[in-house]
């Protein structure tokens, strides 16, 4: 079951993430016209989503974890930040080097992140300390 959530959980932080990106992607040229980089509204967006994919992944996807909250924060971070890295080199590759869309290389980067990000997540942040 902890693996029908955390699919659930990724897309509902995917989502955010999405909506946060495109938002700012279409408002802030507007309002800056020098701010069109898209790395930026990619790793902001990000920054918006953490919350959403570690409150999912922490009270649904892994919630028999029997580790404390702020040691399940503290790996998370690694392995989001670890996620983004990965997302966001394969992203900026795709729209820099092969001319793809946003629309299209942000999935291209989030499907690569995010097997990276759930073995990370299950073998590492949330996962069990051994009973003594």
């Amino acid at each position: 079951m902890s693996g029908i959530w955390f699919f659930g959980v990724a897309a509902a932080a995917g989502l955010t993430h999405l909506i946060v990106y495109f938002s700012l992607e279409w408002i802030l040229p507007k309002l800056i016209p020098a701010s069109n980089i898209p790395e930026l509204y990619n790793f902001l967006a990000f920054c918006v989503a953490f919350s959403v994919s570690f409150w999912g992944h922490r009270n649904l996807s892994f919630k028999d974890t029997t580790t404390s909250v702020g040691e399940s924060l503290g790996r998370f971070v690694g392995v989001s930040l670890a996620g983004f890295i990965c997302n966001e080199i394969v992203f900026s590759l795709l729209i820099r080097f092969f001319d793809w869309p946003s629309w299209l290389a942000l999935p291209a980067g989030f499907a690569v992140a995010g097997a990276q990000t759930y073995l990370l997540s299950r073998y590492w942040a949330f996962h069990n300390k051994p009973s003594i």
